[in-house]
This record gives C-alpha cells, structure tokens and sequence, in this order.
C-alpha cells in the first residue's frame, strides 16, 4: 500500500461510490485498532479526513487518542 501499511495491518478496507461528494471514498479498519474507522477521500491526492469509534464521530479533541491519524 502506498502509506506503507501491510496487509495483516489492515483488517477491513472498503471502497465506497456515491452521488455526493466526494464521490469515492474508502473507510479503513486497522488490526489494532478494531473499533475505528478512518476515512479517505481522493482529491487532488488521498486526505485522511474523518474517524469513527463504534460509530460516533471523533472530533479534533481526540486525535490524540488514534494510533493512525496523518
């Protein structure tokens, strides 16, 4: 992968396509960290932009906590 991550470091990776934007988007789960989702957009280069923990968004408060923020 491009930011250097191996495949056993990544348990979940899925490809979203919709009609607003941004229209392509992935969400990433990593190993250590099961109950986060990140998520990536693809604009003019991928932008690491939103995160989730069981479901609720974290804000810029709590980034510290996450083990993959960029």
């Amino acid at each position: 992968m491009k930011q250097g991550y191996g495949r056993t470091q990544i348990a979940e990776l899925t490809a979203h396509y919709g009609v607003k934007l941004p229209t392509f988007y992935v969400t990433v789960v990593f190993s250590d960290e099961p109950h986060v989702t990140y998520t990536y957009y693809a604009h003019n280069g991928v932008i690491q932009a939103e995160y989730e923990r069981d479901g609720v968004m974290l804000d810029a408060t709590q980034l510290h906590e996450l083990k993959h923020v960029q």
